[in-house]
């Protein structure tokens, strides 16, 4: 298998033609492998969808950016202004998400929605999408490994493996797909 890495993605809506990703949370199975996460300035909001945004908590969480050229990496704190972000270049951001991905197998509750999303921002940016076709649902992968009829919500997983609700961003819900996918297969970081 290729190299396993959890994706999440918070939207303005849920059609990728229509719709703009705003943050990318990227964790690989590997703990020693790179961990991502990036809020995007959308060009227009004028497109999201409201459900979408309530959902995310946009407006309670994205600390406004100004230009859709830049992005905020939210793993590395701006040296010049203590708990806050520091901002690149979003075509840079998504070069480095696009060499990571390469070759991987992504991995998530809905990992092809994910994955759509993705591919609109890496081509935006001039970047290719070199992921591997296939996609490991987490969904399907529990329900296989619980002995479930159907595919399970990740709500019906959190009420046995709980995520703390606090959380809720693109890089925390990655995280938790790593340590449900773990639990299942019995690793632990």
């Amino acid at each position: 298998m290729s190299k396993l890495v959890a994706v999440d993605l918070e939207t303005t809506g849920l059609n990728p033609l229509a719709h703009e990703t705003w943050e990318v949370g990227i964790v690989p199975v590997d703990p020693d492998a790179t961990t991502m996460h990036y809020q995007f300035q959308p060009e227009s909001l004028g497109t999201a969808e409201a459900g979408a945004l309530k959902v995310n908590h946009f407006y309670e969480r994205f600390d406004w950016i100004g230009d859709p050229r830049i992005c905020r990496d939210m793993l590395t704190e701006d040296d010049e202004k203590p708990g806050s972000f520091a901002v690149t270049v979003a075509a840079e951001a998504c070069w480095l998400i696009a060499k990571e991905l390469e070759g991987a197998t992504i991995m998530g509750l809905n990992p092809h929605f994910d994955a759509r999303f993705l591919e609109v921002l890496l081509r935006k940016y001039g970047h290719v999408p070199l992921w591997h076709h296939r996609h490991l649902d987490l969904g399907s992968f529990v329900a296989g490994a619980w002995g479930a009829k159907h595919e399970l919500s990740g709500a019906a997983i959190r009420e046995r493996l709980p995520q703390d609700e606090g959380l809720h961003n693109a890089f925390a819900d990655a995280q938790w797909n790593v340590m449900v996918y773990e639990s299942i297969v019995g690793r632990e970081r």
